[in-house]
């Protein structure tokens, strides 16, 4: 198998890697954005999360678009999709936490491929942990 992005345009590892690189642009510009969205918060702070998690999964999802994201991340921004936030008790304090962990694992992977769309120019040949999580993204490895 090559390692490099030529001739290699069904591999799912070059793929993921050249789709980053072609939309780094819009990426690091989302990933500013986001960047805004890590206060406390109240009830409009979640729902402005809640969106943000929206625009950075249908960014993340159009870098393989033939290809879904695993369960286990999946699930996690299935859990706070549309919650309704009213208050401060209890029950709304855990809807509050699931949109937060939502958003960080989001953030995290958006950052991930900034952060790989700069630094890599083919498929990492060895160990690269920040690439391997983003090829579990994908379920790739």
């Amino acid at each position: 198998m090559s390692s490099g992005l030529q001739g290699d345009a069904d591999n799912g590892p070059a793929k993921l890697l050249r789709n980053i690189h072609l939309q780094l642009p819009q990426l690091e510009d989302l990933l500013g954005e986001a960047g805004g969205h890590f206060s406390n918060g109240d009830r409009d702070d979640s729902h402005k999360r809640q969106v943000m998690i929206l625009r950075i999964c249908t960014a993340l999802q159009d870098l393989l678009p033939d290809r879904p994201m695993g369960r286990a991340f999946s699930r996690i921004v299935v859990e706070c999709a549309g919650q309704e936030i009213d208050s401060a008790d209890d029950k709304n304090r855990l809807k509050q936490r699931r949109v937060i962990d939502a958003f960080v694992q989001a953030h995290f992977f958006l950052e991930l491929a900034c952060r790989k769309g700069r630094e890599l120019e083919t498929v990492p040949n060895g160990v690269d942990n920040d690439w391997t999580a983003l090829l579990k993204l994908f379920d790739l490895r």
